[in-house]
């Protein structure tokens, strides 16, 4: 127990000195989640590594090995280098692992956890043999690690935090005991959102931006091209959208949804505080089933709580549809208050494919988070429908990333989800993206696979993905 009466968690960082400012990533992410979000849940992490080690004489790695408590977490990290050797193996990284994997076969059970990643950013040229054997060992070491554990991969630093944080929040919730019954009095539960329910439950949702859309540099779709992209979807098993945003042209897009034979329109508002998109999303709501105000966008400080919470009021009150928000799913305990505002919950679960992923990697990456969210949705009131928002999996744009990939990642997810998520309890899954789309390059700050996410290419094409959902209906009938 920590000295505020919290239930602590030890993490143990290891990893050679070349991945300095990835270890910083780590311990700001720890000190933002007790800040936030921990303290909420009664958890407390504690960072351990060689950075908290006092002097001491002797081998420096037995010197670390004495001043490391029990953890319930071990952290590896390598790049491009291996470090240095020890008396009992090639480096100080592989004696903690090996011993950490070596405490796991001894109690017998998952613990501690193993969280391990390798750095693929380009490595500068070696400059001396010594640089070029040390990239030949960590080379060796992640083949050998491949046999025995699941390791992720990140190529910069914004993928690492994401990945990080992710994993560090499904770990902290996955030793959170959380209270029998909701800790959250939220809006009631009403006809409206339960015609909503009824439609998680019917139809398969999927997040659609127009294919001639790009934020980037303000280029809107016009009617036609919109009709195009929402009639090939008819043409398929996907029957409920999920816009993003109501400026300009996206205002028209539930009425032509709705025309062509969509069944299921979520709308959604981007800017909160943007009056004229309110107002235009409100002005939609004919052709809604229920309203998005907000995505992502706490977090990222593009607007206030206070602001966001006036926002979904004011659409609920003028629009008589149900409303949510999109954060992440630790924010949504860790602004507290928001979960009482909507009416049902909507948390951003978008797959991290870490420039790769199998298929059976962003499957047990999926059940870790649908967990996860199990667990939050008590805390933030079971008695209301979850749409886990954006499970995905793109086609391209890694190691191993095929259509072929895609379509095997979503058969199976959508069985797993008939048979263990959409019975019983109230949780739902939306998918993403209807199209890939052109606009998020690397130079915006994107990874590859975004580009490809799409169930349908640019050419508003059916991807052998889609088959999967062809196949599961034709299953549940």
């Amino acid at each position: 127990m920590s000295a505020d009466g919290r239930h602590t968690i030890t993490v143990f960082l290891s990893s050679p000195g070349d991945v300095s400012q990835e270890r910083e990533i780590v311990a700001a992410t720890i000190r933002s989640l007790n800040d936030e979000f921990l303290g909420r849940l009664g958890l407390a992490m504690v960072l351990v590594s060689s950075d908290t080690v006092l002097p001491d004489a002797g081998h420096p790695q037995t010197v670390i090995n004495k001043q490391t408590p029990p953890y319930d977490l071990f952290i590896g990290l390598m790049w491009s280098r291996f470090g240095t050797p020890t008396e009992r193996a090639g480096s100080g990284t592989e004696q903690e692992l090996r011993e950490a994997l070596s405490r796991r076969t001894i109690a017998g059970a998952d613990h501690p956890r193993i969280l391990l990643y390798f750095c693929d950013r380009p490595v500068p040229f070696p400059k001396h043999a010594a640089d070029l054997r040390q990239l030949e060992q960590v080379v060796a070491f992640r083949n050998e690690c491949r046999s025995r554990l699941l390791y992720s991969t990140f190529d910069d630093a914004r993928m690492f935090e994401r990945l990080i944080r992710r994993h560090l929040v499904q770990f902290a919730l996955d030793r959170w005991s959380p209270a029998a019954e909701s800790a959250v009095d939220a809006p009631q539960v009403n006809d409206a959102v339960r015609h909503l329910e009824d439609k998680f439950k019917r139809l398969f949702w999927i997040g659609y931006a127009p294919i001639e859309f790009d934020p980037e540099v303000g280029r809107y779709p016009d009617a036609s091209s919109i009709e195009a992209d929402l009639r090939a979807l008819i043409g398929g098993p996907i029957e409920g959208i999920i816009t993003f945003g109501s400026e300009q042209t996206l205002s028209n897009i539930p009425a032509i949804a709705k025309a062509v034979g969509i069944r299921g329109v979520i709308m959604g508002v981007y800017d909160p505080t943007n009056t004229t998109e309110l107002n235009a999303a409100v002005a939609a709501r004919k052709s809604v089933d229920g309203y998005c105000v907000g995505h992502l966008g706490l977090r990222e400080g593009r607007y206030e709580q206070a602001r966001l919470e006036e926002a979904i009021r004011m659409v609920r009150e003028r629009s008589g549809k149900p409303v949510s928000t999109t954060e992440a799913l630790e924010d949504l305990v860790a602004y507290e208050g928001l979960g009482a505002c909507v009416d049902w919950l909507f948390p951003d679960v978008h797959q991290y494919w870490h420039e790769g992923a199998s298929p059976n990697a962003a499957l047990a990456d999926l059940v870790r988070t649908r967990d996860a969210v199990r667990q939050v949705r008590v805390h933030l009131g079971a008695h209301r429908p979850v749409l886990m928002k954006m499970l995905s999996y793109p086609s391209a744009g890694g190691s191993g990333l095929t259509p072929e990939a895609q379509r095997e990642f979503f058969d199976r997810m959508l069985r797993m989800l008939h048979d263990d998520v959409s019975g019983p309890g109230r949780l739902y899954a939306s998918f993403f993206a209807a199209f890939d789309n052109d606009w998020k390059t690397r130079d915006r700050g994107w990874s590859p696979p975004e580009l490809s996410t799409g169930l349908y290419d640019l050419a508003r094409s059916p991807k052998p993905a889609v088959s999967a959902f062809i196949n599961q209906r034709r299953r549940a009938r």
